[in-house]
């Protein structure tokens, strides 16, 4: 493989590894603007099989 075909190896794995942490970061922004929810887990786990169990899910 010569040094150039390297090089753009490198560049393309660079882009790959910038895109993917782009996509985190905006993942985690709009988690953070969802804000934060004031149940516990136990009651998000109640409410969701709650709600399955009203649409036959469960």
């Amino acid at each position: 493989m010569s040094m150039s075909e390297e090089n753009s190896a490198i560049s393309e794995q660079q882009k790959k590894r910038t895109a993917e942490l782009e996509a985190l970061r905006a993942r985690l922004i709009a988690a953070e603007e969802s804000g934060f929810s004031k149940r516990t887990p136990e009651e998000i786990r109640q409410a969701a099989k709650a709600k399955l169990k009203s649409n036959d899910d469960l």
